[in-house]
């Protein structure tokens, strides 16, 4: 499999064409959450874009399967009538995101 170099320049040019497509729909969120490690790079600078908070929590499929439910609960709680942008920088088997769908889907709101 050839290898794909992602440079950071590549990144922005990315994150500035979801945050483009995001504000002609018209819709904003009201706050950016994401799991560890791999989506905090991306929250942060689409928060800042956005100008909302970013929060983080722990979920890893992949090296330790951590899934901290708890602390995404938390955070779903606390932005319960706000819009929230959900990222992740890889969804190649869909594991992390059914996860956290999972998650969301239990609560009451």
């Amino acid at each position: 499999m050839a290898k794909l170099y992602y440079s950071n320049k590549d990144l922005k040019n990315d994150l500035s064409e979801i945050a483009r497509q995001i504000n002609v729909s018209g819709w904003k969120p009201e706050v950016v959450i994401g799991p560890g490690r791999g989506a905090f790079v991306m929250g942060v600078m689409l928060s800042h874009y956005f100008e909302v908070p970013f929060e983080a929590f722990r979920w890893q499929t992949r090296d330790g399967a951590i899934e901290d439910s708890e602390t995404l609960q938390h955070i779903l709680s606390k932005y319960k009538d706000k819009k929230i942008l959900i990222v992740d920088d890889i969804n190649d088997s869909g594991k992390t995101l059914i996860g956290i769908n999972e998650v969301v889907d239990s609560l009451d709101f």
